[in-house]
């Protein structure tokens, strides 16, 4: 690669033997203000890609560059990285599907490779093959860099100065850099790939032993609470029940009632029916309610009749020490594979492994890896104690339902597993969609899938269908949470105050994205009132520092009421993945997708058309979008009409509405 350590590359020799200096195309790439630019000059042409929302920033370079007096020019990177991520989405699922037959050694593909057992592989429990993009950030580096080098091409780019926190994205164009002898002024340039590797190893073996503590210690908890109490016999005929707890009605709660809000009108059709339900719990953090009550509630169903396990009840020693072997034995075979591994990750004309680099680490050597192997091996524990006719589960592709699918697997149990898709379906979630092949593959250690998939509405079921899932796997059946939108539908609410409601993610990446465009737009902007409802599982201290916001500079009330209420008074809701921008729209508000430069956009309405749907690229578009919403009278008649339209494509429901007689019969059959 070229070096910067002087300007004398920018000159050349004119055919009198006179000094010239050459003109230099300079993408300024940068997410925070270095206060300096390099060899800038002013006889150069700067083209700022910004990859952060935060205004202040840009003002400060563009200053700075106006001092130098060059000329410069400002990409638009928000819309530039979001038109990428669309067009990188289908290569993306493409490359990973393909990466365990590109990869081999002496014959066996990495799916044998990291083979655990006759019956599961390390492979479909890890990050990589997951692409959850609630989980990593890979998706939205990816879309940088490619829209990145678009932008290299289009504008001719001599040199690349880049000043960003990631260094994953700094490592990918310091290659691509290097690879297409293109300058770049990186902070990051001599970098130590030796003590970053040993640094990532080091991450690595530390979160797992973060990992081994906290799950035994829950384990060893859940086990001592529950040991006294007395539950129903396991009945072998029941309905098993996977949910996450405690994700329930807390109104119901206090009065000793068990009732499950990912399943909710189901539960009551089946309890009248006399269906028996073994509920196996996986007990995650909630703001909505402490461990403690949680498993107090807990003890009090079990007591009331319900038929409650924790997933954690079933962990052990055994379990731990048994996956600390396998990932031994795994980061083994991955260092030796690495080199291969990292030149199968070409796209276009770039290799994009700096940027995935971290999942490999962490699901071959560390924490991710660790987790499902822990995962498989309770699965496997819990599925040998307790029998069931049948499994249904909230379906999402991530590690765990694989890890469930793959023990059932190998314990050779033959009823049937129906994943239900309980929320919205974002195109960008990628974690819900493989490549076809790896739907079609019926290997010994083919993707673990469930025998029937239940989606709760059209669009879910055509992406289903688009993806390659076989029509015969696919039902459509009532959205069980949803069915309480289309009273509102009819309903008039009237409004009389300013107020923009942000409506968080469980994604800390997609939440503080939001939250820096909303900053930057309306922090104490004078008659307009900001609210912000943090996602049950976020934690709402955690998201303003990572955004870099000081939460005693806000103006922003955060509120924790019920978004049903919260809806019923906000004029307009900014919000992302959730599917509370469908909730939105029943409510008759107007809803706010937001395009930034610092993560790519997840809403389920990006392709949908209708007047109460806004995208924004920026602050001063969000400004001026909702201060133009909030003079205009609302039109009630369009945005039912759109309304109605737009929630019978996302949700199905049945006649009456409240029933779920559908879903009942697929689930009791």
């Amino acid at each position: 690669m070229k070096c910067l350590k002087s300007c004398c590359w920018r000159h050349i020799e004119n055919n009198t033997g006179n000094l010239l200096t050459a003109h230099v195309n300079t993408l300024l790439i940068y997410d925070s203000y270095s206060g300096k630019l390099g060899s800038i000059v002013k006889a150069d042409k700067v083209f700022l890609f910004s990859l952060t929302s935060k205004k202040h920033v840009s003002d400060s370079y563009i200053r700075l560059l106006q001092a130098i007096g060059c000329t410069f020019e400002i990409i638009d990177s928000s819309k530039a990285i979001n038109e990428s991520a669309l067009s990188m989405r289908d290569m993306y699922i493409r490359l990973i599907a393909k990466l365990p037959v590109k990869v081999k050694n002496k014959g066996s593909d990495l799916k044998e490779i990291f083979a655990v057992g006759q019956h599961a592989s390390l492979w479909w429990f890890s990050l990589v093959a997951e692409k959850n993009t609630h989980k990593s950030d890979t998706l939205t580096r990816l879309s940088q860099l490619d829209a990145i080098t678009e932008a290299i091409k289009r504008y001719n780019i001599n040199k690349i100065i880049i000043t960003c926190s990631s260094s994953r994205l700094k490592s990918a164009l310091t290659g691509y850099a290097s690879e297409k002898n293109i300058l770049i002024d990186n902070s990051n340039k001599h970098h130590n790939n030796t003590a970053a590797k040993a640094k990532s190893i080091i991450k690595q073996i530390t979160g797992i032993l973060y990992y081994f503590i906290y799950s035994l210690y829950t384990s060893m908890t859940m086990k001592r609470e529950f040991a006294s109490v007395q539950r129903e016999p396991v009945d072998d005929n029941a309905l098993m029940l996977l949910t996450y707890y405690p994700n329930i009605d807390i109104a119901q709660a206090k009065k000793g009632i068990f009732a499950d809000k990912n399943y909710m009108k189901l539960q009551t059709m089946l309890t009248a029916a006399g269906s028996a339900i073994t509920w196996i719990a996986l007990y995650v953090e909630s703001n909505a309610i402490t461990k403690e009550e949680a498993i107090r509630s807990a003890k009090t169903f079990i007591k009331n009749g319900s038929r409650i396990y924790f997933l954690d009840e079933f962990n052990s020693l055994w379990t731990h020490l048994s996956s600390l072997v396998t990932m031994f034995f795994s980061a083994l075979k991955f260092i030796l594979l690495e080199k291969n591994i990292k030149a199968a990750h070409v796209i276009k004309d770039y290799n994009m492994y700096a940027l995935v680099k971290d999942d490999w680490y962490s699901s071959f050597m560390g924490i991710a890896g660790y987790q499902g192997l822990v995962y498989y091996k309770t699965f496997k524990r819990l599925l040998s104690t307790i029998k069931a006719r049948k499994y249904l589960y909230l379906l999402e592709h991530q590690a765990w339902e694989k890890a469930f699918i793959s023990a059932k697997k190998a314990l050779g149990l033959t009823p049937p597993v129906l994943g239900s898709q309980s929320g919205t379906v974002s195109q960008m979630l990628l974690n819900f969609f493989n490549d076809p092949s790896e739907i079609r593959d019926t290997g010994r250690y083919s993707l673990p899938k469930p025998d029937i998939i239940i989606c709760n509405g059209q669009h879910p079921y055509s992406f289903m269908l688009g993806s390659g899932w076989p029509q015969e796997k696919l039902y459509i059946a009532e959205a069980v949470r949803y069915s309480y939108l289309i009273k509102y539908l009819e309903a008039e609410f009237i409004r009389t105050e300013k107020i923009v409601l942000l409506a968080c993610s469980i994604s800390i990446y997609e939440s503080s994205s939001m939250l820096n465009v909303l900053y930057e737009a309306l922090n104490n902007e004078p008659g307009i009132e900001v609210w912000i409802k943090p996602h049950p599982f976020l934690q709402i201290e955690k998201l303003f520092q990572y955004s870099g916001i000081e939460m005693k500079s806000c103006s922003f009330k955060i509120i924790n009421e019920p978004i049903g209420t919260l809806l019923q008074r906000a004029r307009v809701v900014v919000v992302g993945e959730s599917s509370v921008c469908i909730e939105a729209i029943a409510f008759g508000c107007d809803v706010f997708i937001v395009n930034s430069p610092e993560w790519i956009s997840m809403s389920p309405l990006t392709k949908t058309r209708a007047s109460m749907i806004n995208t924004v690229s920026s602050a001063d578009e969000l400004k001026r979008q909702a201060v133009r919403i909030f003079m205009e009278q609302h039109d009630t008649l369009r945005h039912r009409t759109e309304a109605k339209r737009i929630i019978n494509e996302f949700f199905y429901f049945s006649e009456p509405v409240d029933s779920v007689q559908r879903f009942f019969d697929l689930v009791n059959k």
